[in-house]
């Protein structure tokens, strides 16, 4: 069920490559932040970003790295309702520079044209480490991952490729 659930989880990942990050606002405490954020999922299951240091969700982030990162399936249909999605509660880290060339062919084989952001100067990778994830199926399907369960299943699944 475990290896079920989690594939409906990359599948999603993989098909959609924007949701809305949220953040606690720095700026006005208590509030949360929403600002649409392109992402790229790392082998491990991860989630890369790149920001601009000037941007509101990376001040937040400096300021509290706890975040959830709300990704809908952007098929059309009638009800919204019966659209499948996840939210993933993670913290933020920054990738730092020795890892920068392989968080940088992650994301630009997803978005080849951010190297033009990342010629800028003021951008940088966060790492997103799930802690917890929802999942909804539709109406009425959901169910809560741990991020023991959802690791103990990616190491199972990384052995298994070997």
């Amino acid at each position: 069920m475990t290896n079920q659930r989690l594939e409906q989880i990359f599948v999603l990942l993989e098909e959609e490559k924007y949701g809305v990050l949220a953040t606690m606002s720095h700026q006005y405490p208590g509030f949360p932040f929403g600002s649409l954020c392109p992402f790229a999922a790392e082998p491990d299951g991860n989630l890369l970003i790149l920001v601009s240091s000037l941007a509101e969700h990376a001040k937040n982030l400096r300021s509290d790295p706890k975040a959830s990162l709300y990704i809908p399936q952007t098929k059309s249909v009638d009800d919204p309702q019966n659209v499948g999605r996840v939210c993933i509660l993670a913290s933020a880290s920054i990738v730092e520079r020795d890892q920068w060339e392989s968080a940088a062919k992650t994301y630009l084989a997803r978005f080849p044209t951010a190297t033009t952001q990342l010629s800028l100067g003021d951008f940088y990778f966060l790492r997103l480490v799930p802690e917890h994830l929802r999942r909804i199926n539709g109406f009425g399907s959901m169910f809560w991952m741990h991020q023991s369960e959802y690791q103990a299943v990616r190491v199972d699944d990384e052995q298994g490729a070997g």
